[in-house]
């Protein structure tokens, strides 16, 4: 545990920079900051703002793109690297899998393949398996206890590799362990802010507000400014609209706020998620990758961007 502690404070702060590397910190440095005057801006200061971002938004969806596309090429490259290294776990050689790549391969040259793989792998051909089917239970038996002493034998004989693997797989299973840690992480994280607006957006208050406001347009929108009630209508919409901009634009710029902090401190996090999943592909495939990250952090600035694009949503002067 203590190791896992160390490997997670370490990563933390290599990622950072990482984050640099893909542009992200440029992107963010153009995202306009939460507007705290928003009930007492002007219309062409709601439409200017709401460009601001969208443009924003374009430029990080660019980016994300940028980056699958990159790394699906990078991908095709690192599959034929690790199709070759698997392919000489099992004995075969790049003429081999040429031979089996051209066209419809015949059912011998599968035969021989296979054999080949099975004698690399396991020290037995084909010829022997059969034989080994048709055996007696008592010869069987006879030979797993002879198969199993030539394993030991090969074992101990190569205990520096076994060692080696057997590291490996611990380091991969910490790395899993810690995967999951942060993955965990982050969905709390994610699931505490949906719930923040989710709350603010089923608020029975706030509804109640909404649908006094609408109730007040609807009157007014039958009068004309001679009639007696036309003056009073007025003034009770306005008002009605000031209060539910300035108590409900407050609570929800708050939740802004707590959002892009949450985000700024996740992005170590975003970004050593996904060098795990790198690196788990690497242990699996034995090929070594350098597949460009930040793809999890500009799909969370993504969800802040199109929440903040909402920032005059309780200014209703305007609509």
């Amino acid at each position: 545990m203590k190791i896992l502690s160390t490997f997670i404070i370490a990563v933390l702060f290599v990622h950072f920079s990482h984050a640099q590397e893909q542009n992200l910190m440029p992107l963010i440095g153009k995202v306009p900051p939460i507007p705290h005057t928003v009930c007492q801006d002007t219309k062409d200061q709601k439409i200017a703002f709401k460009k601001q971002v969208s443009d924003v938004n374009s430029l990080v969806k660019m980016e994300s793109k940028r980056i699958s596309d990159l790394n699906k090429v990078s991908a095709e490259q690192y599959q034929e690297q690790a199709m070759k290294k698997m392919a000489g776990n099992y004995g075969l050689n790049e003429e081999d899998i040429k031979r089996l790549n051209q066209g419809e391969a015949s059912e011998q040259l599968k035969k021989q393949m296979a054999d080949k793989a099975l004698q690399s792998m396991a020290n037995m051909s084909m010829d022997e398996v059969k034989k080994l089917q048709s055996m007696s239970d008592e010869g069987k038996k006879a030979w797993a206890e002879g198969y199993g002493y030539e394993k030991m034998a090969e074992a101990s004989i190569d205990s520096t590799r076994l060692k080696n693997e057997r590291n490996k797989n611990m380091n991969q299973f910490e790395l899993m362990q810690l995967q999951l840690q942060l993955n965990d992480t982050i969905n709390k994280m994610d699931m505490y802010i949906a719930q923040k607006y989710s709350d603010l957006m089923s608020d029975p208050v706030a509804m109640e507000k909404l649908q006094n406001i609408y109730q007040i347009k609807n009157q007014l929108a039958n009068t004309t400014p001679l009639d007696d009630q036309y003056d009073i209508l007025k003034s009770q919409l306005e008002q009605n609209q000031k209060e539910y901009c300035d108590t409900f634009t407050n609570r929800y710029l708050s939740i802004l706020e707590t959002h892009f902090n949450q985000f700024m401190l996740s992005i170590p996090l975003y970004n050593n998620v996904e060098d795990i999943s790198n690196q788990l592909t690497e242990f699996q495939t034995g090929t070594t990758m350098n597949m460009a990250i930040g793809s999890m952090a500009l799909s969370h600035l993504d969800s802040y961007l199109n929440h903040l694009k909402e920032a005059y949503q309780y200014h209703l002067i305007f609509e």
